[in-house]
């Protein structure tokens, strides 16, 4: 199958390895959305980023309902600041893998895939921790090294943390594009995006709004969980409105 094979200083290649290897130099990357994509390593989210960007118009046409109508362009001013860096001080890399669940249906189990696209910390002993981007400024993102995780691990359904298939399965340029704009795009734009980030800040910040201790909110926003604390602040916005001081939630 062809491969497109980019390098750390942004230069894309076509590769069949069909029979023998061959090497062509593209200048664009939107032709070849069904080819698998290798990454040289140390290629950074800016060199890939860069590559989408130039044909950000065609982009937003393909990737318009994962975006949720959003525009590239509403990201280019952001993209083009430089990076303060204070968000991902601790991330070690950026990598897109996929997220497989066994799950029980009417007549026995379906397999649901999703491709991820977040942020890779290490502690002392080395172990990954994974952590949402969907709240830091692209801009800072740009030095972080970008890798593809080929692993394809479907998980047993009975005896817990036992894979069912342990394989490989190497990531088509469609589905790595689709898990970095779903997610740059999650909140919205970046107007949007600071918005919903800020309102969860104040929120965490008030004393008197429906038991908000009972949450941890306010621990939440300083760890940086920002996903975790939106969803409490979509609880106590329910509850609000049903004017339940004090409402039973598990």
């Amino acid at each position: 199958m062809k491969t497109i094979f980019i390098t750390s200083d942004g230069f894309i290649y076509r590769m069949n390895y069909m029979g023998r290897l061959e090497r062509e130099e593209v200048r664009s990357i939107k032709n070849y959305l069904n080819c698998i994509i290798h990454l040289e390593e140390g290629t950074t989210f800016e060199t890939f980023f860069n590559i989408i960007l130039k044909d950000k118009e065609f982009f937003n046409e393909v990737y318009k309902d994962i975006m949720g109508g959003f525009d590239l362009s509403q990201f280019t001013k952001e993209w083009n600041k430089v990076s303060v860096k204070k968000d991902v001080e601790k991330i070690s890399y950026l990598e897109i893998y996929r997220d497989i669940e066994l799950k029980e249906n009417l007549g026995g189990l379906n397999i649901e895939i999703t491709n991820v696209f977040e942020g890779i910390v290490k502690d002392k002993e080395g172990n990954k921790n994974n952590v949402s981007l969907d709240f830091i400024p692209i801009n800072d993102l740009k030095k972080l090294p970008l890798k593809i995780n080929n692993d394809f691990n479907i998980p047993g359904h009975i005896i817990e943390n036992v894979n069912l298939i342990t394989a490989i399965k190497d990531m088509t340029l469609f589905e790595v594009i689709e898990s970095i704009l779903y997610d740059i795009t999650f909140y919205g734009d970046p107007t949007s995006r600071d918005k919903i980030k800020e309102d969860v800040i104040n929120v965490s910040n008030r004393d008197s709004i429906i038991e908000l201790l009972t949450f941890d909110m306010e621990d939440m926003v300083s760890d940086e969980r920002y996903e975790e604390a939106i969803e409490i602040l979509n609880l106590i916005n329910k509850y609000k409105k049903t004017g339940l001081d004090d409402p039973d939630i598990e």
